[in-house]
Protein backbone atom coordinates (compact mmCIF):
# COMPACT_ATOMS: atom_id res chain seq x y z
CA UNK A 1 0.00 0.00 0.00
CA UNK A 2 2.96 2.67 0.95
CA UNK A 3 4.24 1.54 -2.24
CA UNK A 4 1.50 2.29 -4.28
CA UNK A 5 0.67 5.37 -2.51
CA UNK A 6 3.97 6.96 -2.56
CA UNK A 7 4.58 5.91 -6.38
CA UNK A 8 2.37 8.17 -8.13
CA UNK A 9 0.85 11.87 -6.33
CA UNK A 10 -1.96 11.72 -4.53
CA UNK A 11 -5.65 13.90 -4.18
CA UNK A 12 -5.45 15.68 -0.54
CA UNK A 13 -8.35 17.35 0.32
CA UNK A 14 -8.23 20.00 3.17
CA UNK A 15 -11.88 21.19 3.54
CA UNK A 16 -14.99 18.71 3.81
CA UNK A 17 -18.47 19.39 3.97
CA UNK A 18 -19.47 16.38 6.52
CA UNK A 19 -17.95 13.05 4.38
CA UNK A 20 -17.68 15.31 1.33
CA UNK A 21 -14.40 16.68 0.09
CA UNK A 22 -14.81 20.25 -0.93
CA UNK A 23 -13.02 22.69 -3.05
CA UNK A 24 -9.65 21.63 -4.93
CA UNK A 25 -7.43 19.13 -3.71
CA UNK A 26 -3.99 19.41 -3.30
CA UNK A 27 -1.98 17.00 -5.74
CA UNK A 28 1.45 15.95 -4.60
CA UNK A 29 3.64 12.66 -3.60
CA UNK A 30 3.41 11.61 -0.32
CA UNK A 31 6.39 10.57 1.76
CA UNK A 32 5.62 10.45 5.32
CA UNK A 33 3.58 7.37 6.61
CA UNK A 34 2.80 6.34 10.14
CA UNK A 35 3.28 2.79 10.43
CA UNK A 36 2.52 0.98 13.96
CA UNK A 37 2.81 -2.76 14.64
CA UNK A 38 -0.05 -4.58 15.62
CA UNK A 39 0.48 -5.89 20.07
CA UNK A 40 -1.47 -8.27 21.05
CA UNK A 41 -3.26 -6.56 24.16
CA UNK A 42 -6.35 -7.27 26.25
CA UNK A 43 -8.97 -4.55 25.85
CA UNK A 44 -8.16 -3.01 29.25
CA UNK A 45 -4.54 -2.54 28.34
CA UNK A 46 -5.85 -0.76 25.02
CA UNK A 47 -6.34 3.55 24.98
CA UNK A 48 -7.53 5.93 22.81
CA UNK A 49 -6.16 8.99 21.40
CA UNK A 50 -6.80 11.60 18.16
CA UNK A 51 -5.72 14.95 17.41
CA UNK A 52 -7.42 17.18 15.17
CA UNK A 53 -7.43 21.37 13.87
CA UNK A 54 -10.71 23.10 14.64
CA UNK A 55 -10.83 26.77 13.69
CA UNK A 56 -7.38 28.84 15.31
CA UNK A 57 -7.23 25.70 17.84
CA UNK A 58 -5.66 22.22 17.99
CA UNK A 59 -7.97 19.41 19.67
CA UNK A 60 -6.52 16.33 21.53
CA UNK A 61 -9.53 14.00 22.31
CA UNK A 62 -8.11 11.08 25.12
CA UNK A 63 -9.72 7.65 26.88
CA UNK A 64 -9.36 5.55 28.59
CA UNK A 65 -10.83 3.28 26.90
CA UNK A 66 -9.96 1.93 23.23
CA UNK A 67 -11.05 -0.02 20.66
CA UNK A 68 -14.30 -0.02 18.37
CA UNK A 69 -16.33 0.70 21.10
CA UNK A 70 -14.78 4.27 21.77
CA UNK A 71 -17.51 5.71 19.82
CA UNK A 72 -20.57 4.61 21.84
CA UNK A 73 -20.57 6.92 24.28
CA UNK A 74 -18.37 9.48 23.27
CA UNK A 75 -19.49 12.04 25.41
CA UNK A 76 -18.97 9.56 28.72
CA UNK A 77 -16.03 8.77 27.71
CA UNK A 78 -13.63 11.02 25.92
CA UNK A 79 -12.09 14.25 27.41
CA UNK A 80 -11.25 17.06 24.97
CA UNK A 81 -8.21 19.39 25.25
CA UNK A 82 -8.51 22.43 22.94
CA UNK A 83 -5.52 25.26 23.00
CA UNK A 84 -4.60 27.55 20.60
CA UNK A 85 -2.10 26.79 17.73
CA UNK A 86 0.02 28.57 18.99
CA UNK A 87 0.34 27.30 22.36
CA UNK A 88 3.61 26.46 24.04
CA UNK A 89 4.59 22.79 25.01
CA UNK A 90 4.76 24.41 28.49
CA UNK A 91 0.74 25.43 27.92
CA UNK A 92 -0.46 22.60 26.20
CA UNK A 93 0.99 20.42 29.23
CA UNK A 94 -0.61 22.66 31.81
CA UNK A 95 -3.96 23.03 29.73
CA UNK A 96 -3.83 18.68 30.01
CA UNK A 97 -2.87 18.48 33.61
CA UNK A 98 -5.80 20.98 34.53
CA UNK A 99 -8.43 18.86 33.30
CA UNK A 100 -7.74 15.69 34.36
CA UNK A 101 -7.88 17.56 37.74
CA UNK A 102 -11.15 18.53 37.05
CA UNK A 103 -12.16 15.10 36.64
Amino acid sequence: WIDEKSSEKQEVYFSFDGDTPTGEPSVDTLSHFLVEPFMPHTQEEEYYVSATCVGDNDVIYMSAEGGMEVEEGWDEKVTEVAFPITATEDEIAEKIRAMFLLM
